[in-house]
C-alpha cells in the first residue's frame, strides 16, 4: 500500500524526445511538485535549454519502424524501454512517477493515491506493492458488433507510479528484435477476418510487450504468442497478473493529461471503441473478487443488473429501444441532409461567380 507519499520521497522520471510540449511539462511537474527531484530521460544531441530538471540522462536512440505504413505509424517500443528504463535508474527518491515529455501535470493528486485493496495472489505478484497506472489505453477487451476482442496484457505505458524498486523491476526488460517485432505479421499467418486492426503489423502493442515481459518472471512457462492469442489460459493470466499488480486511476484522478490534439483535456475510460472494456472500475474489480478476495462484495452500482436478475431484459430492451428510435434517426439524418443540401445552390454561384471574375481579371486587368 503506497502511503506517505510527498514531493519530498517522489522521483518524476520524464521519457521520450525532447518536443514542443516538454518545457510546459517539465514546468508543470515543477509547479505540483516543488521538491520533486525531476529526471529527464531523452536522446543524444537534444536541444535542452531552457528546460527545467534536476539531473539529465542522455540516450542513444534506437531505430523504429512503422508498424502501420499505411499511415506511417512508427512502433517506439524499444525508445520507450532505453529511455524509461535509464530515467528510472536515474532516480533517486522512494517513489517514481514515469510520464511522457508530451504530458501536462495540472494537480498534486497523485500524492493521495492509495491502495485500498489487500488481498493479492503471492504466485502472480512480481511486485511488492501494486503500481498505479493510467486510464487511457488501459483495455481488458474491446468490442466491436457485440462480439469481445480481447487485449491481454494491455496496461497503459503513459504513466506509472510507484516504488522505486518496483518500477525499476518493470522496465528490466530485454529490447525487442527489429524490424521482426515491427513487421511480424507480414511473414506470419495473420487472420484479418478477426483482426479488429487488421493494418497493424506489430507482433503486440508495446503496452502488451512491458506487461508481458513482466508477466514471464512469475510465470516462467507461459508463452503469449501475439496479440491474437485469445486463449482462454492467456486471457486468465493476464487478468490475474494485471488486478495482482496494477491498479487504475481515472484521468481525472491522476491529474495528469496529455498535450497533444488527439487526446487533449480527454476524460475517458477508454481511448477506444467502448469504454466498457477498460480496465478502470468494473472489470478490475471483478477480476479482483475472481482472483485476490472470493469475500469482496462489488458496489450496488456495479452489480444491481445482476442483483435483480435483469441482465438480459436490460440488453433486450436496448435493442428494441434502437429499433424504435431508428425511424426518428434517419428523419434527423434526412433534415441534416436537406439543410447541407440548401446550401449547396449558393455554393455554386459563389465559386461560379469567383472563376469568372478571375477570368475576367486576367483578361482586362486593372490599370495602375
Amino acid at each position: 500500500m503506497i502511503m506517505h507519499i510527498n514531493s519530498d520521497s517522489l522521483s518524476v522520471v520524464v521519457y521520450g524526445n525532447v518536443c514542443n510540449e516538454t518545457k510546459s511539462c517539465l514546468e508543470s511537474i515543477r509547479e505540483n511538485f516543488s521538491r520533486a527531484e525531476i529526471v529527464l530521460s531523452t536522446w543524444e544531441n537534444s536541444v535542452l535549454t531552457g528546460l527545467d530538471f534536476d539531473s539529465v540522462i542522455l540516450n542513444r536512440e534506437p531505430q523504429s519502424y512503422f508498424f502501420e505504413h499505411q499511415k506511417e505509424k512508427y512502433n517506439n517500443i524499444n525508445k520507450i524501454i532505453v529511455s524509461a528504463s535509464q530515467g528510472v535508474l536515474g532516480a533517486s527518491r522512494a517513489y517514481v512517477l514515469v510520464i511522457r515529455s508530451d504530458m501536462l501535470v495540472v494537480n498534486s493528486n497523485i500524492l493521495n493515491f492509495r491502495d485500498n485493496y489487500e488481498k493479492r495472489d503471492p504466485l502472480y505478484c512480481l511486485f511488492s506493492e501494486r503500481i498505479f497506472s493510467y486510464e487511457m489505453f488501459s483495455l481488458q477487451y474491446e468490442n466491436r458488433a457485440n462480439r469481445k476482442y480481447y487485449t491481454p496484457f494491455h496496461v497503459s505505458d503513459w504513466c506509472y507510479l510507484g516504488l522505486k524498486e518496483d518500477m525499476r523491476e518493470l522496465f528490466k526488460i530485454n529490447k525487442v528484435t527489429e524490424p521482426d517485432f515491427s513487421h511480424y505479421f507480414l511473414f506470419h499467418l495473420h487472420n484479418k477476418d478477426v483482426d479488429i486492426w487488421p493494418n497493424r503489423m506489430w507482433k503486440m502493442s508495446p503496452e502488451q510487450y512491458i506487461t508481458y515481459q513482466n508477466t514471464r518472471k512469475k510465470i516462467k512457462s507461459f508463452s503469449f504468442q501475439d496479440r491474437l492469442d485469445w486463449s482462454k489460459t492467456t486471457q486468465e493470466i493476464s487478468d490475474r497478473f494485471i488486478v495482482n499488480n496494477f491498479l487504475f486511476k481515472s484521468i481525472k484522478d491522476w491529474g495528469i493529461v496529455i498535450q497533444k490534439k488527439d487526446y487533449k483535456w480527454k476524460n475517458i475510460n477508454s481511448y477506444s471503441h467502448t469504454s466498457c472494456g477498460a480496465w478502470l472500475g468494473k472489470n478490475w474489480l471483478k477480476a479482483y473478487k475472481n482472483y485476490c478476495d472470493e469475500a469482496y462484495v462489488l458496489p450496488l452500482s456495479y452489480c444491481w443488473r445482476e442483483k435483480f436478475g435483469i441482465t438480459q431484459d436490460m440488453v433486450k430492451l436496448r435493442k428494441h429501444c434502437a429499433f424504435l428510435l431508428s425511424p426518428l434517426l434517419n428523419i434527423y439524418r434526412c433534415v441534416l441532409f436537406s439543410l447541407r443540401w440548401l446550401r449547396e445552390p449558393l455554393s455554386v454561384v459563389y465559386y461560379s461567380t469567383r472563376i469568372v471574375c478571375k477570368i475576367l481579371r486576367g483578361i482586362f486587368p486593372l490599370k495602375k
